[in-house]
């Protein structure tokens, strides 16, 4: 409990053994009730809020796996996971469709623009800070929000991830990076996210730029949650597994398509059957600044193979050998491949 009887923080570890440790730490946060209309202030009325991360080490992950339960107990307010990095880049990298995105640690906020910039920016998968050295990424699947800022008296910038946002209306007046509303001013008591809310996410350190680590490659198959690996019965000494991409006793890997290359790679973003049932469609997108030439191979039946649009129509045939053939995707690029 701290000084002020506001909040009461606990560590109970969960789990141990050879292959992972899980702790739980437990908060219970005093927070005011709600926001008061008339007097535009916090009530002084408080409810406790309790927010339960359990944190978890796997054995041969680089990732810190954390899932978030939160018990929503007040309304009108926003609650934020706060990172500190250490860090004081310019640039602050994200995920988004089909790409990775920079942008501006430190956005400029005028407020004669129609809708000034505000501190909050959108991110999907993850987003990510770094140095020469290194950097930190935070991996949360899906669409999220976050923030750069400075904690007073810390060094570094923070990272400052949306856990949850409650508000009770449609849209409302009154924000100052908006002269008008952004729709129709009607209340919404269910996006108040009362009760209990579930949020999965990770944190990953690295080194060296972003795109040379993978971390792109990381957020995809943690959003996936969907990596089998074949393995000893423990780790071996250096704390690793067998390569999943090597072939088992049966001729076949752990992963139906692979890509084989040097170099940052791109992500699969799709593997599935021909939407008119012949064959088997691949679409890959390249969100690095550097084009990958390299092999994709596949344990699946392939006897010939096209490259093709989005709308999966088959184009000019590419050259199968050993069960895979090869491509050259450029930078910011997506391909699709159809095969049978």
């Amino acid at each position: 409990m701290d000084e002020a009887d506001k909040r009461a923080t606990s560590v109970t570890l969960m789990m141990e053994n050879a292959w992972l440790t899980t702790v739980l730490v437990q908060s219970h946060w005093s927070l005011p009730l709600a926001f008061d209309n008339d007097t535009q202030k916090r009530t002084t009325e408080e409810e406790w809020v309790t927010v339960e991360h359990y944190v978890t080490l796997r054995s041969g992950s680089k990732v810190v796996e954390i899932e978030t339960m939160v018990n929503n107990t007040v309304k009108d307010h926003r609650l934020r996971v706060c990172l500190p990095t250490g860090l004081n880049p310019k640039k602050v990298w994200c995920g988004g469709a089909f790409d990775v995105l920079s942008r501006n640690t430190s956005l400029p906020h005028v407020e004669e623009w129609e809708q000034p910039t505000v501190p909050t920016q959108h991110f999907s998968q993850f987003v990510a800070m770094q140095d020469r050295l290194g950097g930190l990424a935070v991996i949360v699947p899906g669409s999220n929000e976050y923030e750069v800022a400075k904690t007073d008296g810390k060094d570094g910038l923070d990272l400052r991830i949306t856990m949850l946002r409650a508000t009770g209306w449609l849209s409302r007046d009154g924000f100052a990076s908006r002269r008008n509303r952004a729709g129709p001013c009607y209340p919404a008591p269910g996006a108040q996210c009362q009760g209990q809310s579930w949020m999965r996410w990770g944190i990953l350190p690295y080194e060296g730029m972003w795109a040379q680590a993978g971390v792109h490659e990381v957020a995809e198959k943690f959003a996936a949650n969907a990596t089998l690996l074949p393995a000893h019965g423990k780790p071996q000494l250096n704390g690793f597994f067998d390569d999943p991409l090597s072939k088992g006793i049966r001729g076949r890997s752990a992963a139906p398509v692979r890509f084989v290359g040097d170099g940052p790679r791109p992500i699969l973003s799709a593997c599935k059957p021909a939407e008119d049932g012949e064959g088997t469609v691949v679409r890959i997108h390249n969100p690095t600044k550097y084009e990958w030439n390299g092999r994709i191979e596949t344990d699946l039946p392939l006897f010939e193979c096209h490259e093709c649009d989005m709308m999966e129509n088959a184009g000019k045939a590419v050259d199968i050998t050993d069960q895979g053939w090869e491509v050259s995707i450029g930078a910011k690029k997506i391909v699709t491949f159809r095969f049978k």
